[in-house]
């Protein structure tokens, strides 16, 4: 298994994007880690886990449907972990995915 580290709803230069819109931050979380799949020549159908770490559960389970499309577009089926937390950096910040992919599998 490898770890993919936390993506942000940040740009590249980690300012945050999307104060205050939860569904906005989510969705640009997913895509950052949807890029650093690509990068390392995987897919969202090589995760075996997905790590919500949000300041706000109830925003995430109204958001939930941004991750769960995209997931079913691609035929992933990862287990879905939600942790709660007081703060995410840099202020503003109201949720962070990380993940975990299987290793054993070739990378396409």
């Amino acid at each position: 298994m490898t770890t993919i580290p936390v993506h942000g709803p940040l740009d590249d230069r980690g300012r945050l994007l999307h104060e205050d819109d939860y569904p906005a931050q989510l969705a640009l979380a997913l895509a950052r880690l949807e890029a650093t799949l690509a990068r390392s020549g995987r897919s969202p159908r090589d995760l075996l886990e997905l790590r919500v770490t949000t300041t706000d559960p109830r925003a995430f389970s109204a958001a939930r449907d941004v991750i769960e499309e995209r997931l079913a577009a691609v035929h992933a089926h990862p287990v879905t972990t939600v942790v709660e937390v007081a703060e995410l950096p840099p202020p503003g910040t109201l949720v962070a995915l990380g993940a975990t992919v299987d290793n054993r599998k070739d990378p396409r």
